[in-house]
């Protein structure tokens, strides 16, 4: 079993890293140049109090307790990255990635944790997608493959 990665949300702010027994999906995908793209991802638990979504070292997203901090975002993405349903139905934390161009190829992570509020909580590894970006026309632009 692949072990997931954890890291330690408290109320009101960001924690310590840790290592969990969560198993994250993995999913390849490619898209043309100049396209939308959702990098889909389904927490195990719709209690959700905390979602990062990052690119390498870069947050593009961070949401919690019914806020997002714009603040920490990389600012490449500003305007370009949305939830898919900001409700986050049935666990739902999909990423919606405007305009993608080549420089959006890379590793996404989102993490998520969920629970009590009020309690102590863990940013799980829950999805990691592999996006490739080519240019308009060429072969293999928008697939999607389930990966594992």
């Amino acid at each position: 079993m692949k072990l997931g990665y954890t890291k330690t949300v408290k109320p009101g702010g960001k924690g310590s890293d840790k290592r969990s027994s969560y198993s994250p999906d993995q999913k390849n995908i490619t898209a043309e140049s100049g396209q939308d793209v959702t990098l889909t991802c389904r927490a195990p638990n719709s209690k959700i109090v905390a979602i990062e979504w990052s690119k390498d070292l870069w947050n593009l997203l961070y949401y919690q307790i019914g806020q997002f901090d714009p603040d920490n975002q990389n600012p490449a993405y500003k305007n370009r990255v949305d939830l898919k349903d900001r409700q986050m139905k049935d666990g739902d934390v999909s990423l919606n990635l405007k305009n993608v161009t080549i420089n959006d190829t890379g590793t996404y992570r989102c993490y998520v944790a969920w629970g009590e509020s009020n309690q102590e909580a863990w940013l799980n590894l829950i999805c990691t997608i592999n996006l490739s970006v080519v240019p308009p026309g060429q072969p293999g632009g928008h697939t999607e493959d389930g990966g594992n």
